[in-house]
């Protein structure tokens, strides 16, 4: 998606879906995905717990690690400013992912990109920049043939 394309909009046959991801071997990531959710203006999405039941296993079992993930919410624009927005949202909590990372945490913005037709994303090296600084992987899955949710 070209910078200023529409993203909601059906008739461009485009649209994406960004989420920042938090995992970590055995840390309990409730009150940093709530911080996350009050800087995205958005609620918490998923949350797991090292230890709790997974039910949708089978036969359900323990969970090996934590995790959570909370969704940027589309205002319309571009996928590349969204995810420049996001990163600016997370600036103020960069203290609580260090310590994370320090004991085995990983984070990433994963974005889903729903096509109809060829589209492009171009990343600026200052925004990757600002990303690995920031010790964030980016994640993308690309599907072709329509909008998701």
């Amino acid at each position: 998606m070209a910078t200023g394309d529409a993203v909601d909009d059906p008739s461009d046959g485009q649209h994406w879906v960004l989420s920042f991801r938090a995992h970590h071997p055995y840390a309990d990531l409730a009150a940093l995905a709530e911080r996350v959710g009050e800087a995205f203006g958005a609620d918490r999405r998923v949350l797991w717990r090292e230890g709790e039941m997974d039910s949708r296993a089978r036969p359900p079992k323990p969970r090996s690690s934590s995790y959570c993930s909370v969704r940027w919410p589309n205002r319309g624009g571009s996928f590349e400013q969204a995810l420049e927005d996001a990163l600016a949202a997370l600036a103020p909590l960069q203290a609580e992912p260090a310590e994370l990372r320090a004991t085995g945490g990983r984070f990433d913005f994963f974005a889903g990109l729903f096509f109809l037709r060829t589209m492009g994303v171009a990343l600026p090296p200052a925004l990757l920049a600002r990303l690995g600084a920031a010790g964030v992987e980016l994640q993308l899955d690309l599907y072709g043939g329509g909008a998701g949710a």
